[in-house]
């Protein structure tokens, strides 16, 4: 399993917040299950890299994709990724190929990565890029050939200008189809969101199936998305959807058919209550039959303490499991990132906000309950202070930002029955002041058609130095 922690002064070497990722293995001494650090420490390069914002693991946890998107090698927030892989003779962790910078400044390539499942392949996302419009975003997919990192066809752009496209991503295993949200996109209104699925053949990438357009305005539909290993199930998360109470959060998951059209696989997978933004992180089993969902503002053990919860498919529909995840205590925002093994026996749960920030691991006994079974510190100077500023601007911001797009929408509908010679549509409202996410977790899938997860971003698109600005007390 890898864990980033962006926060992270580089190991105690004085760079603030250049960030790091741990790699744990899961052992077993003398009957006892014991979770073992891998190699060394990967810190960040930089003060203010935020390394380890996005991390993917490769099947065999050999080898680790690590995204620093505030990385200003190329410019100011170009962003870049690092792949590593693990020698064990020398029980290190050695870096793969060269750097893979973003394009330019403002770009915060590395936000999102996902590795195929042999680690040869690995998709990068910049929602901050300009290429189809100002941060319509981009996802670079790279093949390792002969040393060298080479780019597999060419850029997948936005739709339009906004759209933060590459804000999620994910690869199936063999790498050849990839899935990319733009939880900003338009098409089904202000922010509904929408997620494309792009297949690569011939040297290029086309798109497979249609668009996959949230449901409503501020659904955010994209913010967090999942592939099985075949690429032929994608999950869905939409934190800002109403359908459970305002900003309850939902997730949906979708069906290639055989007709080349996306077909919604069971029901919508709703938020439990108001608030709940479920689907803030996703994860789906290899064959797709198993969800996990992330819901950070669940007040199931208090004030956000956070839950997961985890469905299989059966019958038809989506099942739940008889008890929830929860978070530890109030504000804890546990489901801030989640992971699931290849088979969805096994589920780790990120919480960043606890005082240091930590993952718990939960086993699947059979009898639908989730054991837990060790729980991983993850150590951040100002982490808990940071998050916990950032949390509250995000629900401060977004809970006014989504009541003016929706006094908007009554306006402009006010205006047309009034008016019905000249109608005007409403204003971009564009949703800004996310929190920084500052925990990623990664669970390595047990066999070769694994899928690696990107889980949901979480960030401040249009204050995207936010932790930065937050230090210099601006």
């Amino acid at each position: 399993m890898a864990v980033g922690a962006p926060l992270n002064d580089a190991s105690g070497s004085g760079q603030t917040n250049a960030g790091h990722v741990r790699v744990w293995v899961h052992l077993s001494k003398e009957g006892k299950p014991e979770w073992v650090q891998k190699g060394q420490d990967i810190d960040g390069q930089k003060e203010g890299d935020q390394s380890g914002y996005a991390v993917s693991l490769s099947s065999d946890g050999d080898t680790v994709a690590i995204g620093a998107p505030y990385n200003d090698h190329n410019g100011i927030d170009a962003g870049n990724v690092r792949v590593w892989w693990y020698t064990g003779a020398g029980s290190r962790w050695v870096q793969k190929g060269h750097d893979i910078e973003g394009e330019a400044a403002g770009d915060n390539s590395g936000y999102s990565v996902s590795l195929s499942a042999d680690g040869n392949t690995v998709a990068v996302g910049a929602f901050g890029n300009d290429g189809n419009g100002i941060s319509s975003g981009h996802v670079r997919v790279w093949t390792y050939i002969r040393g060298v990192w080479t780019q597999r066809g060419g850029d997948i752009n936005g739709e339009a200008a906004g759209d933060r496209s590459g804000w999620s991503v994910s690869l199936s295993a063999d790498g050849d189809t990839v899935a990319i949200g733009a939880p900003y996109n338009d098409d089904g209104g202000i922010s509904a969101g929408s997620v494309r699925v792009w297949m690569y053949a011939g040297g290029t990438w086309t798109q497979k199936g249609g668009d996959i357009d949230g449901e409503a305005v501020a659904d955010f539909s994209g913010w967090s998305i999942s592939l099985s290993a075949d690429g032929k199930t994608v999950a869905v998360g939409a934190m800002g959807n109403d359908g459970g109470g305002s900003e309850s959060g939902h997730v949906r998951v979708w069906t290639f058919e055989d007709g080349g059209t996306w077909k919604q696989k069971g029901g919508d997978l709703d938020g439990e209550a108001s608030e709940d933004q479920s689907g803030f992180s996703v994860a789906l089993s290899s064959d797709g039959n198993t969800v996990a969902v992330g819901a950070v503002g669940n007040d199931g053990n208090g004030i956000r303490s956070g839950h997961v919860r985890v469905s299989t498919f059966s019958e038809g529909d989506w099942e739940s499991e008889e008890e929830d995840i929860e978070g530890e205590g109030a504000e804890d925002l546990s489901g801030f990132a989640v992971a699931l093994s290849g088979d969805g026996d096994t589920v780790a749960v990120g919480s960043p906000a606890t005082s240091s920030g930590h993952v718990r691991v939960f086993h699947s006994n059979r009898k639908g309950v989730r054991v837990e079974e060790w729980v991983i510190p993850v150590s951040l100077v100002l982490f808990a202070v940071l998050v916990t500023a950032l949390v509250v601007l995000f629900w401060y911001c977004e809970r006014n930002r989504k009541r003016k797009a929706a006094n908007l929408v009554s306006a402009a509908e006010t205006q047309t029955e009034e008016q019905a010679v000249e109608g005007k549509p409403g204003q971009d409202l564009d949703l800004q002041n996310e929190p920084d996410r500052n925990i990623t977790v990664i669970v390595p899938q047990e066999s070769e058609e694994v899928h690696n997860f990107s889980e949901r971003p979480v960030s401040a698109p249009d204050q995207e130095r936010s932790v930065k600005d937050l230090e210099k007390g601006n």
